[in-house]
């Protein structure tokens, strides 16, 4: 085997272990379900009430996207494990980790949405507050001040 094929097999595990993370990642935040819902708050102390209705709300659906994606990455191990090398099929299961993966993105990004699309202003400035803050594993990672805090 040349160096080139050894490289492309490198290239393609690694990018395999990178979308295992990120599914490890979204994962873990839907599997928190009952401790938190990923922005680091226990349910029913959230400052935006509205988020803890929206999530209760969806939590069968977050529990099958979550076991959904274990699935996924479950595959994925499998056939990095599995002799003889099966290209096809690792590309295969990675394709499907990446549908599994938005899809749990997709859903989420829905409910955040349906909850702040419910609560007042105020409430919506805080959330937004929070976010650009980095409060929580969820929150974006913008550390910029708040323009308006002048």
């Amino acid at each position: 085997m040349n160096w080139g094929n050894r490289l492309v097999i490198l290239l393609a595990v690694s990018i395999g272990l990178n979308l295992v993370l990120a599914g490890v990642m979204v994962g873990s935040r839907l599997a928190r379900r009952d401790m938190h819902h990923g922005d680091g708050f226990p349910p029913g102390k959230h400052p935006v009430p509205e988020v803890d209705g929206v999530f209760k709300a969806h939590r069968a659906e977050f529990g099958e996207r979550r076991r959904a994606a274990a699935r996924a990455r479950s595959d994925v191990q499998e056939i990095l494990n599995r002799e003889p090398f099966d290209r096809a099929a690792l590309d295969a299961a990675l394709a499907k980790l990446r549908a599994e993966t938005e899809q749990s993105q997709q859903m989420l990004h829905r409910a955040l949405a349906d909850a702040v699309a419910k609560a007042p202003p105020e409430r919506r400035r805080e959330l937004g507050k929070m976010m650009s803050m980095g409060r929580g594993r969820g929150g974006f990672r913008d550390r910029r001040p708040d323009p308006s805090a002048d």
